[in-house]
């Protein structure tokens, strides 16, 4: 399957900036409240209505909707849990992603990349129906075949890994691309860790 830059931008816009609106026994009627993402980060929401725009930019900074006279207000988490409770529980995981690292010339983790593997193998083991997409990586070490092999060969090893975790994904992708997406651009033949890598996402 692929995960396309489009779709990974609707879905970083979502996580930053959740627009909801519903009843509200402690304010009137309807309202928006912009929530930060799962990394803390917030983005901005115009909301335009009867009552003209106004810009959402600070976290559980809320609206109301539909009015000529709008009231603006902070939603505390209690508000929040009572109000969107359900919906928020509803909605589907967010994609997640995860960087590997591996030892020179093959396909043997690093001791903090292995660690954090099995922390991931877990979140992944709790989605309902996982998709995975696994890509591998390599340095400018050796020749473009050798690389692209050595990414393809890490790629799988990620996904066997993860089996024995008990990773059972809905959909299961693999690729290589060798030393051609470099995390670090180097000079061909140069030994660097950072590029030496997988990178495992979940949806």
């Amino acid at each position: 399957m692929n995960f396309s830059c489009a779709a990974a931008a609707r879905l970083a816009a979502l996580a930053a900036a959740l627009l909801l609106s519903a009843g509200c026994a402690s304010q009137p009627g309807a309202y928006a409240v912009l929530l930060p993402s799962p990394g803390g980060g917030v983005g901005r929401v115009a909301v335009s209505d009867a009552g003209g725009m106004r810009v959402l930019e600070r976290p559980m900074q809320a609206t109301t909707l539909d009015r000529r006279a709008p009231l603006d207000f902070d939603v505390d988490t209690e508000q929040l849990a009572r109000d969107f409770g359900a919906a928020l529980a509803a909605q589907p995981p967010l994609p997640e992603t995860l960087v590997v690292h591996f030892e020179t010339g093959g396909v043997r983790l690093s001791v903090e990349s292995a660690r954090a593997l099995a922390a991931f193998a877990a979140r992944v083991r709790a989605r309902p129906a996982p998709e995975l997409m696994v890509v591998g990586h390599t340095d400018t070490v050796g020749t473009d075949a050798f690389n692209w092999q050595l990414g393809l060969e890490r790629a799988r090893q990620m996904a066997a890994i993860l089996r024995e975790h008990g990773v059972v994904p809905l959909t299961l992708s693999i690729a290589s691309e060798g030393e051609r997406a470099l995390a670090v651009e180097t000079a061909d033949g140069v030994d660097e860790a950072r590029n030496r890598r997988a990178v495992v996402t979940v949806r």
